[in-house]
């Protein structure tokens, strides 16, 4: 994605726990859970695998979008943390007066985070690196332990969403609602020229899709531009490939977009342009969408990918 970086979390932690037979690994892991300055969170965590670091999570959604991860010393030659750069921009996770700090620079401007060593590696990541370091093999077939079904509810009473619009895809074709939403479906509404919170999002809900997929489980995402006059079919196809290949991207007319914004009861303006520059407020909630039920669930932009995928594995299984 264009800020990519803005997802990033990393450390050395031979201490992370790991369940039988898998403990070896913990020596080659490195991660952190971060929170950045606009309240948004993010899980970093790389691998050193073959002598070379490797980003575990998140994922890289296209080869170009692989960072080359080097190690930084301070002024003593002292290893203090890493450096990552990409097409989309550089990124920094230092040790500084005690703290972990990762800062990245895009086109955007600045953007920084305080980062805190993760104790114990999330299950979806200890399977990812197993599979990344075995060639493909699964976990899954080992674990005897099944937990029983869950039954779970939606947060609140979500009333009756329409839903339904008329938008241009990627392609420039018009598409519905019910040409869209042929699967569960988590839905944002941002623009690709939002200098932090879209992206931290976006990225938020593919992470929540990739470990929906390690589970068996298929969920598209969808991205619906609330900024037609900047995001062309062109430029939200490209946004939304490079957050995730299964990703929709969405926009149409002034007309297209505030209807669709009025059927999910969602908010936005755009702020009086600058230098030919402007932002857009917009409300940051995720919904999942459930073909032929409508919206099942909302998410806050503070649920970890984890806490996503399990809410809406739950509410899936449950249908």
């Amino acid at each position: 994605m264009k800020t990519f970086l803005s997802t990033l979390v990393i450390f050395i932690a031979p201490t992370l726990a790991f369940s039988q037979p898998h403990e070896e690994l913990a020596n080659t892991i490195i991660g952190y859970s971060c929170k950045g300055d606009d309240g948004g969170s993010m899980q970093l965590v790389l691998a050193e695998i073959d002598g070379e670091l490797t980003l575990i999570s998140p994922r890289p959604r296209k080869e170009d979008s692989k960072p080359i991860i080097e190690k930084t010393v301070d002024t003593s030659g002292v290893h203090n943390g890493y450096k990552f750069v990409n097409d989309y921009g550089v990124a920094f996770l230092s040790r500084i007066e005690g703290e972990w700090i990762y800062h990245w620079s895009t086109k955007h401007g600045p953007f920084q985070a305080t980062c805190t060593s993760l104790d114990e590696l999330p299950k979806n990541l200890v399977m990812t690196l197993y599979e990344i370091m075995t060639g493909g093999l699964s976990l899954s077939s080992s674990d005897t332990n099944a937990a029983p079904k869950k039954t779970c509810e939606a947060t609140q009473y979500m009333g009756d969403f329409d839903t339904s619009f008329e938008l241009l895809n990627g392609d420039g074709d018009l598409v519905s609602d019910a040409d869209v939403f042929t699967e569960p479906s988590l839905v944002y509404f941002g623009y690709t020229s939002c200098p932090d919170v879209c992206p931290l999002d976006v990225d938020r809900n593919a992470h929540a899709v990739e470990i929906l997929e390690m589970q068996g489980q298929s969920v598209t995402p969808v991205f619906i531009t609330v900024d037609p006059k900047r995001d062309t079919p062109e430029v939200v196809q490209d946004f939304a490939s490079s957050m995730h290949p299964k990703m929709i991207g969405l926009t149409g007319s002034s007309a297209q977009i505030s209807a669709a914004s009025k059927s999910f009861r969602t908010y936005y303006k755009a702020h009086p342009p600058t230098s030919g520059e402007y932002l857009v407020d917009h409300s940051t909630f995720t919904y999942l969408v459930v073909p032929g039920e409508g919206v099942a669930e909302f998410f806050r932009r503070d649920a970890s990918p984890e806490e996503v995928a399990e809410k809406v594995s739950c509410l899936i299984e449950d249908r």
